[in-house]
C-alpha cells in the first residue's frame, strides 16, 4: 500500500455539490468558492 505524503491537503465540500456539472463545471467551483487553480499540480 501506498501512504500519501505528510504535505497531501484534502478539502471536503461543507455545501452540496451537483456533480451534473462536469470537470469544467467543478473545476469553476474551486476557482470561485476556493481561490484555487485546480488545474495547477504541485508534487
Amino acid at each position: 500500500m501506498i501512504a500519501p505524503g505528510a504535505d497531501l491537503k484534502i478539502y471536503m465540500a461543507t455545501r452540496p455539490v451537483d456533480f451534473r456539472r462536469g470537470m469544467d463545471g467543478l473545476a469553476a467551483a474551486v476557482q470561485e468558492i476556493l481561490g484555487l487553480d485546480p488545474y495547477l499540480c504541485i508534487g
